[in-house]
């Protein structure tokens, strides 16, 4: 399946991102939230797209958590592009450390500071 979608990206690396967008209807809502993007590709076509409003988030927990949390590696997975595409990305609009619920919280509250988003 990586292969496969490789093929696609090499040749249109925006083709998922518009795919996402229309199974989703998102240009009839307000605010999207795209969970998974995977490599700077997705992240350009969007900076691309949509400069005006696109706010980037980056959701980090130290590999020890992780592990703790039941993730083990998988040597030619987790060390793939479509894993570890953006982990020298760094121009986060923000940057959320998640090794634990406070920590989850505070940066979940200076995310709402931040953008003022007002979700009425």
């Amino acid at each position: 399946m990586i292969k496969w979608s490789e093929a696609i990206r090499n040749q249109d690396p925006g083709y998922f991102c518009r795919h996402a967008i229309q199974q989703s209807r998102a240009a009839s809502k307000r605010i999207w939230i795209v969970s998974d993007a995977r490599r700077k590709t997705d992240i350009e076509f969007f900076k691309t797209n949509y400069p005006d409003v696109i706010y980037t988030i980056r959701i980090n927990a130290s590999e020890a958590v992780r592990q703790k949390r039941g993730w083990v590696h998988t040597k030619g997975v987790d060390d793939c592009e479509s894993e570890c595409g953006l982990d020298d990305y760094y121009q986060w609009s923000l940057q959320i450390c998640n090794e634990n619920d406070e920590q989850m919280l505070e940066g979940i509250n200076k995310l709402f500071l931040s953008t003022k988003v007002n979700i009425k």
